[in-house]
């Protein structure tokens, strides 16, 4: 038999077809636990960032009622703030004692708000800007205490002079 018929006979189509069948097997048997493996590790993938975003969306959500609390101080703090600024330059330009009533009303007010900001973030870097905004506070009250107790001696323009100074601006 010539060796090319001899390839081509259907005994050796059959063996061909054996081995070929034989030797993809163990190929496609690797596949499958490969995909299995690489769909578990997606799936415990996806299961931790699932968790991790529901543990910081929880987070987040518990701050909430903190962050809307301290928004209403901040807003308190500044109205106050305005409030006892331009009841002390009134009462400086007017010489009229209800504007001082009106600062000693308000004052404690502003300390409390200035307190409560500080408790609600004692730890965070906005408590050391409420930490700031105290002692800054602490100051300006200093300096509108000496402008009223100027005011009490009748030394009117030295109180205007203090409360229009740069150093009660800033």
């Amino acid at each position: 038999m010539p060796l090319g018929i001899a390839f081509f006979s259907p005994e050796a189509v059959r063996n061909k077809l054996v081995m070929n069948k034989f030797s993809e097997r163990p190929h496609r048997d690797l596949l499958r636990p490969k995909l299995v493996l690489a769909a578990a590790i997606s799936l415990l993938i996806l299961g931790w960032l699932s968790w991790d975003a529901y543990h910081h969306y929880r987070e987040v959500e518990s701050r909430l009622p903190v962050i809307a609390r301290l928004e209403t101080v901040r807003t308190q703090i500044v109205h106050l703030d305005e409030v006892l600024t331009m009841s002390a330059r009134m009462a400086a330009a007017t010489g009229n004692p209800d504007w001082e009533a009106r600062y000693r009303r308000f004052e404690p007010q502003l300390d409390q708000a200035i307190k409560e900001a500080l408790r609600l973030v004692p730890n965070a870097s906005q408590g050391a800007a409420a930490a700031k905004t105290d002692a800054a506070n602490v100051a300006l009250v200093a300096m509108e205490h000496r402008a009223f107790e100027l005011l009490g001696r009748g030394e009117k323009a030295e109180a205007q002079r203090l409360l229009s100074s740069a150093e009660y601006a800033t």
